[in-house]
């Protein structure tokens, strides 16, 4: 009896190729660190090494949220213990600034910011003046 494939798609065919690789594939252990994990059961991976159980993804070691999660978890440690690096962010391109932008950075407001609110409400009262009738 001849195996059947997937049919109608090329897409579909890569899909499922790709998932039979990673059902199929070793896996380096977190314990022992070998590469001898293989899948056992639906969710199910098994170290032939030293004998450990791993609950992961369905058809690969790990997913994508669980790598998130462990990245997280990381994360969190290394700012418990202080070894986090302060991160300047940078921008692709520069950005001109004007003065007013400057002061509002720094938590100053212009002088001239009350009159500019000032206009501001009269002209939102205005349009809803004119929205009423």
């Amino acid at each position: 009896m001849v195996k059947a494939g997937v049919r109608y798609g090329a897409d579909m065919r890569k899909i499922t190729r790709k998932i039979k690789k990673n059902k199929t594939s070793r896996y380096s252990c977190p314990t022992c660190g070998k590469k001898s994990v293989k899948r056992k059961g639906y969710a199910r991976w098994k170290c032939k090494s030293c004998g450990s159980e791993y609950a992961g993804g369905a058809y690969s070691f790990t997913t994508p949220g669980g790598e998130s999660v462990k990245r997280m978890i990381v994360n969190v440690k290394r700012a418990a213990s202080g070894k986090v690096k302060k991160v300047k962010l940078r921008t692709s391109k520069k950005v001109k600034r004007t003065k007013k932008d400057k002061q509002a950075m720094q938590g100053k407001v212009p002088e001239e910011a009350p009159e500019e609110l000032e206009e501001l409400e009269e002209s939102s009262e205005e349009l809803e003046e004119g929205s009423e009738e």
